[in-house]
């Protein structure tokens, strides 16, 4: 159960960190970057990502903890880097 709420607060923070950079934001929206959305987009992805945290220090030993959050986030973000890397294939190959 808790490998399932800090994994979803872990993909969602990165989903938003990853938002806020322009880059990533035109792969998955395909629209134009906002300067105010990104900054929200950040202050929700590094608050997601402390919640998370504080929910894996709370349930577990500190050294455990980290130690799980730092494997669900690694996991977190290579998913994102994943579904990122296919949509941009993805636009791709639909332009051409």
């Amino acid at each position: 159960m808790i490998f399932v709420v800090t994994f979803l607060l872990t993909l969602a923070g990165a989903l938003c960190l990853a938002w806020a950079m322009p880059k990533h934001f035109r792969q998955w929206f395909s629209t134009k970057h906002m300067t105010v959305l990104a900054g929200r987009y950040r202050i929700a992805g590094w608050s997601l990502l402390v919640l998370s945290q504080a929910i894996c220090l709370w349930t577990m030993s500190t050294g455990l903890a980290i130690t799980y959050f730092l494997a669900v986030i690694t996991l977190s973000i290579l998913c994102v880097a994943f579904v990122s890397s296919y949509l941009g294939e993805r636009k791709k190959n639909a332009r051409a």
